[in-house]
């Protein structure tokens, strides 16, 4: 794995960007399907969390090369050289700490020359059997960089059922003793389905929108084809904050799910 942008570092017993004494600043592990999935779900938490001096570290799972050329105009989208330089600018937009996981898209996987997904539409569907084996190599990667207890981790509900999401949470859930460090995030910009929460509980947390919106716009690869323009993403952005704002009385928010009973992870919006 090879680390990219770096957030601001700290001497020992020194202080954050907000003053924040370094031995009291948190840590955070981001669980990033693909390039754009963390920025555009977590990224006005990450902000704040930055904001106030904690460390964070986004781990982008399948950035890396295709398997082999494969037929289809549909997966130039997912061309891992020109996604991982966008990711690369986002997260320095934040100061956040890059990792990269290599592994190809779906899109981008292949087997012998043939492609493990034939179409769009599969990405949504059951994962493939040879897909599978993936699950334990990205729970050895979370579990690595998580730590024992001592990282918040923050990973995807896979709400949409992309297979990514679906691997990379299911990896998550399979790294023992990693339940009480997780906290679940919303994929912008798929919707929100009952059945992506069960047994879990809402809560909100604070963001910071500028650089949110800032940072979520340096995917210009990716905008057109699932929000259509800047302007739309910008706008759905900006309501998902105001939206769980309201709920949360106070202007801007988002919202997670965790475990009932778990430490989850930075204080909610209503608390600050």
């Amino acid at each position: 794995m090879i680390a990219s942008s770096v957030a601001p570092a700290t001497a020992a017993g020194g202080t954050g960007p907000s003053g924040v004494a370094a031995e009291s600043r948190r840590s955070h592990l981001v669980l990033s399907p693909h390039p754009d999935d963390a920025i555009w779900s977590a990224g006005g938490r990450i902000s704040w969390w930055l904001g106030r001096g904690d460390l964070v570290r986004v781990l982008t799972v399948f950035d890396g090369a295709a398997d082999a050329v494969l037929p289809g105009a549909w997966r130039h989208i997912a061309d891992a050289g020109q996604r991982q330089a966008e990711n690369g600018v986002a997260l320095s937009r934040l100061g956040a700490t890059g990792i990269s996981g290599s592994l190809p898209d779906a899109a981008l996987r292949a087997d012998e020359g043939a492609p493990r997904y034939s179409n769009p539409l599969r990405l949504f569907g059951p994962l493939h059997r040879r897909d599978e084996t993936l699950i334990a190599t990205v729970a050895s990667m979370i579990e690595r960089l998580a730590g024992a207890g001592q990282v918040a981790v923050h990973g995807p509900l896979a709400a949409g059922r992309h297979v990514d999401h679906v691997i990379v949470r299911r990896a998550a859930e399979s790294v023992p003793g990693l339940a009480g460090q997780l906290t679940y995030y919303e994929d912008f910009p798929y919707r929100l389905a009952a059945r992506d929460h069960v047994g879990l509980a809402p809560r909100y947390e604070p963001v910071r929108l500028g650089p949110w919106l800032a940072a979520s716009a340096c995917y210009r690869t990716q905008i057109p084809a699932l929000l259509g323009s800047r302007a739309l993403l910008l706008k759905a952005l900006r309501a998902r904050a105001h939206g769980h704002g309201r709920a949360a009385g106070c202007r801007q928010a988002d919202r997670v799910w965790v475990r009932p009973g778990t430490a989850g992870a930075s204080p909610s919006a209503n608390s600050q």
